[in-house]
């Protein structure tokens, strides 16, 4: 069986990049950055970095059809408190932060809520009290290269007194 010099897949993680260093969730959308390639082969999909050696927010699709399938995580468990102890969130009625995940087109990303219908794919409603991940898993066919990026959003404020996290790193393993 001959295969197409077309067939790729490919795995990419967001991992923080300094062990104990929390990263605070953004305002609106926060782009995913995959610095991290678990598994790469093909010329079909490639990451192109974007403002640095290890920011790699955008993914290149070559003309084709793919299964996109991932996950996004926030979280208010933020296990490096500053005593080195953790500091569980307290639950109340306001600080759930609900979000969700979005594949979308990178060179047009959407401009807030009433631009989702432009979106390539949303993913399941997730809750950053409980880490509960926004799952998404489509297949989507493009007639031209395409860059695409995954992001992710809540109804987080910066700044709060218990804050949500995109990036978690402790002092012996990444979480993100």
């Amino acid at each position: 069986m001959r295969t197409s010099p077309y067939e790729a897949y490919a795995i990419y993680a967001d991992q923080p990049v300094q062990l104990g260093v929390a990263t605070e969730m953004g305002p609106g959308l926060v782009s995913r950055a995959f610095n991290i390639a678990q598994a790469e082969s093909g010329a079909a999909i490639s990451r192109l970095r974007t403002n640095d050696a290890t920011d790699c927010t955008v993914i290149r699709l070559l003309a084709g059809t793919y299964r996109i399938t991932g996950f996004s995580i926030l979280t208010m468990d933020n296990p490096i408190g500053p005593d080195g102890t953790t500091n569980p969130p307290v639950l109340n009625v306001t600080n759930k932060f609900a979000g969700y995940a979005l594949v979308y087109d990178a060179d047009k990303p959407p401009k807030g809520v009433s631009d989702l219908g432009n979106v390539i794919d949303l993913g399941s409603v997730q809750q950053a009290y409980d880490s509960t991940p926004s799952l998404f898993d489509i297949v989507a066919a493009f007639t031209k290269t395409t860059n695409i990026s995954v992001g992710h959003q809540c109804t987080y404020t910066p700044g709060g007194k218990e804050p949500v996290y995109i990036r978690i790193a402790t002092r012996d393993s990444l979480f993100c």
